[in-house]
């Protein structure tokens, strides 16, 4: 083994061992030397992986739609920043949050920046997020950002934080967030079926989605995908149907049908019979509903044609049973039940 060899394993493997020239300095690993090996085998992880995202973004335009998620290096040594993701290929290892994309042509994948967890930087998920996007929304100013996000990332409280500085997110949730809205979304839900919300958005005029999707896996385990989106945009229209406030009292009219005292948010109250509480889907008023008997849903179908019947109950699921038909006029006088 050569002399310089065994200076460098005594200087960094094996600085308790003394050599037999050890105490001659002038075999001594010079100092600029050490320094500079020193400095590449133990270098600042964080200013390693500043300058890396800051080239990194230079060299690439990314589209609008990004992801952040979290890596995991495969290393079984002892470290202060160790970590273990089950789900992960390489479950045990040192882990890094990066946000990354896909080239326009070939569709590979790249990535923009990296936040290491070390020691002296161990962010939570949604705190390097938050650096990742910012870093990036500084180096594309122009860039309508759209960020997609697990549940690790995922808050409700963050989604009017990021829209705050014009960026859109995606993120799946976990149970616990909110877990009454889950619970509405998905109350009766078959599989492949889902619901949304339109929520506002906290201190803002805006609004995001909630949505539910129930599914079954491949071993037929029943999953609920719950999402928030703030990455959407809708028109109201120009006319909108005035509001119901509430149902009062129910009256025969001159012609023997029900008409209902109905208040509105903007308006006097007016008269309405029950068909008017019904939409052409056969969706009902909630607040009609509510006060409603089987003589006034009765009221509401009476005037339908059997065709108009059937294709309202196909679209609702309703069981219908046809208690008598007046052949000549193809309408029904009681048939709802």
């Amino acid at each position: 083994m050569s002399c310089a060899l065994l200076r460098f394993f005594k200087c960094y493997l094996f600085p308790h061992v003394l050599l037999q020239d050890d105490i001659d300095s002038s075999n001594w690993l010079p100092a600029f030397r050490f320094k500079l090996i020193n400095g590449n085998m133990a270098p600042n992880i964080i200013d390693l992986c500043r300058i890396l995202g800051a080239q990194w973004q230079l060299a690439w335009q990314p589209g609008n739609t990004l992801v952040v998620d979290e890596s995991v290096y495969e290393y079984l040594g002892a470290s202060p920043c160790h970590i273990y993701i089950p789900r992960k290929p390489h479950p045990n290892g040192i882990m890094s949050y990066g946000i990354s994309g896909y080239t326009s042509v070939l569709k590979l994948p790249m990535l923009l920046d990296l936040e290491p967890w070390v020691p002296s930087n161990k962010l939570s998920a949604r705190d390097s997020a938050k650096v990742l996007v910012e870093r990036t929304r500084v180096a594309h100013p122009t860039l309508e950002l759209h960020v997609v996000m697990d549940s690790a990332f995922g808050s409700f409280g963050d989604v009017p934080l990021y829209h705050s500085k014009s960026v859109s997110v995606t993120t799946s949730m976990a149970e616990n967030k909110k877990p009454w809205l889950w619970d509405l979304l998905g109350y009766q839900m078959p599989l492949e079926a889902g619901r949304t919300a339109l929520l506002p958005m906290d201190g803002t005029d805006d609004y995001f989605l909630a949505s539910l999707y129930r599914t079954k896996s491949d071993s037929g385990k029943t999953i609920d995908i719950r999402t928030v989106t703030s990455a959407f945009d809708f028109t109201k229209p120009e006319n909108p149907e005035d509001k119901v406030e509430s149902v009062g009292e129910r009256r025969l009219n001159d012609h023997g049908l029900f008409e209902y005292r109905t208040n509105w948010t903007d308006g006097p109250p007016t008269w309405q019979q029950a068909r008017s509480f019904m939409d052409d889907d056969g969706t009902f008023n909630f607040i009609w509903l509510e006060k409603a008997e089987d003589v006034d849903v009765q009221a509401a179908l009476t005037d339908l044609t059997a065709d108009e019947l059937m294709e309202l109950c196909d679209r609702q699921s309703w069981k219908v049973h046809l208690h008598y038909l007046d052949l000549s006029s193809s309408r029904l006088s009681l048939c709802f039940k």
